[in-house]
């Protein structure tokens, strides 16, 4: 009998993780009407084509052919991840691509499992909206949590210079990843360690040039994707606008958006929130347990909520999916209702169905289900 509990049991826990895995991506197919359709989706996903142009600007470069991607406004390095499995696994781009993102989800859930506990794993899975989604669907977020939670466990076990390592990875992959770096200065400060201070600046350094050169690789221009982002990812050509927090704010109040968006940023802002002041005033950060996913925690909700973009806002929920579990974490570390609540085998059981659902209709689009069941 499969259980819910505290305690990790490698063969429990990942009979779980399959089945979730199973029952959203099978749910999502059968809404989408086959496995056809859903590879098609998979295919003209907006973020997904971009990643597919790099790919196959990539493979071009194997086959001596010209293609133009300049208009690309998509970090250079998922695709060349999935360039990489598609060598290793199969040649097709979305089957390269949909083997990544499995094997991201598995393995992101399993060191979840060994840092924390088999609980915040699940709650992990009932929590993690945007993790779900794109681990199904496509996107950086599970392939950026692998990257930050091996990074975390490498620190963890004094290997610094492989967690500094997944740090890079991660920052090519989503570049808010960087801010890591400054979870782990604060950390080393605390720690008087300064040579590692030393050794991570030297990492962040390194971290830009290979940033820049991949750019150079992919669009022959180094600061081509700095300019996209300029004219497209603030879609604001008076920059003025673009002021830190001012922007987030101001795009929630005056966005004609949908209102279940809204509520779903206000929730995951909160969840952030809340364990950030906890840890503050009740100076967490002197805890050594758990201090450095406080300064996680803090470095990463900052380097998104200050992002000086629109996408600050309408993205908030997907950017900030990589540290959901370490608030999950911290919010289980200070609360004994949350322990005692996943103990309770039928409503983890509940939660878990429920919200394995919901992420497979969420993937179609919940207004679509509506106008399915209307009809």
């Amino acid at each position: 009998m499969i259980k819910f509990n505290q305690n990790n049991n490698i063969v429990n826990d990942n009979i779980i993780y399959l089945l979730y895995f199973f029952i959203v991506t099978s749910v999502t197919i059968i809404l989408y009407g086959g496995l056809d359709d859903f590879i098609e989706f998979y295919k003209i996903n907006a973020d997904n084509r971009a990643y597919n142009s790099i790919f196959l600007k990539i493979n071009s470069y194997f086959k001596n052919e010209t293609i133009d991607i300049s208009n690309n406004i998509a970090i250079p390095g998922l695709g060349f991840l999935i360039f990489i499995f598609s060598k290793i696994f199969v040649s097709e781009f979305v089957y390269a691509y949909f083997i990544l993102m499995f094997i991201s989800y598995i393995f992101t859930l399993n060191i979840l499992r060994i840092l924390f506990n088999s609980s915040i794993s699940f709650l992990s899975l009932i929590f993690g909206w945007e993790f779900i989604m794109t681990s199904t669907t496509g996107g950086t977020e599970p392939v950026i949590s692998l990257f930050l939670f091996l990074s975390i466990f490498f620190y963890k076990k004094n290997k610094n210079n492989f967690s500094y390592f997944f740090i890079l990875l991660g920052t090519l992959v989503k570049p808010f990843v960087i801010s890591v770096y400054g979870a782990y200065f604060f950390h080393k400060l605390l720690e008087k360690k300064y040579y590692e201070i030393f050794k991570f600046i030297i990492f962040t350094i390194l971290t830009v040039i290979i940033f820049f050169l991949f750019n150079y690789i992919l669009y022959h221009d180094a600061y081509n994707i700095i300019s996209m982002y300029h004219n497209e990812a603030w879609l604001q050509k008076d920059l003025n606008y673009n002021i830190p927090i001012i922007i987030f704010f101001d795009t929630m109040l005056n966005s004609t958006y949908k209102i279940d968006h809204t509520l779903k940023v206000i929730f995951y802002f909160s969840l952030c929130i809340i364990p950030i002041f906890i840890g503050i005033f009740k100076k967490q950060y002197l805890n050594k347990e758990i201090n450095l996913y406080l300064f996680i925690l803090i470095c990463y909700f900052l380097i998104v909520f200050l992002y000086p973009s629109i996408w600050s806002y309408y993205e908030f929920v997907r950017f900030i999916s990589p540290v959901v579990p370490i608030l999950i974490y911290l919010l289980y570390s200070e609360f004994e209702l949350i322990k005692k609540l996943t103990k309770n085998f039928y409503l983890m059981f509940f939660l878990l169905i429920l919200s394995s659902i919901f992420y497979s209709f969420a993937n179609f689009g919940i207004k679509n289900i509506f106008k399915i069941l209307i009809t």
